[in-house]
């Protein structure tokens, strides 16, 4: 399904009244439902990248909520402001860390598949390029 397609209209249009029509706590579920669907329509295969793309998001913002839990009921019992300010960083650090993580598990698989044949094209060309003989089909 193109983005400029009359189907995608249809089916962006479809969840858009779906969305407003179901209650506020189910709109996150809807759009993922939608999300999921609208992979599947490029493909079952692609569902895999959909799927392993909300397991990350959700194991890692859960990992991140936890350390910023713990760094709020851990900084209520310290007293001393420089001992609190060396944990609240340590706490922002680590959680940095993890979102890193997280936006290289989701943006990695998609730049992989969007700009493979590009980087195999370009680097078969340099091997043309240096008369090795090699090449990467």
């Amino acid at each position: 399904m193109i983005y400029n397609s009359f189907y995608f209209i249809v089916f962006a249009g479809i969840f858009v009244f779906i969305y407003y029509l179901v209650p506020q706590r189910f709109r996150i579920t809807t759009l993922l439902l939608a999300s999921i669907l609208f992979y599947a329509t490029y493909g079952m295969h692609y569902l895999l990248f959909i799927v392993t793309s909300i397991t990350a998001v959700f194991l890692i913002t859960n990992k991140i909520e936890r350390i910023h839990s713990m760094s709020d009921a851990e900084t209520a019992l310290i007293n001393d402001p420089a001992v609190k300010k060396e944990w609240k960083e340590k706490t922002k650090k680590e959680s940095k860390k993890w979102l890193i993580a997280g936006l290289l598990s989701l943006l990695g698989p998609f730049i992989a598949l969007r700009y493979f044949n590009f980087i195999i094209s370009n680097f078969n060309s340099g091997l043309a390029f240096l008369n090795t003989g090699f090449k990467i089909n």
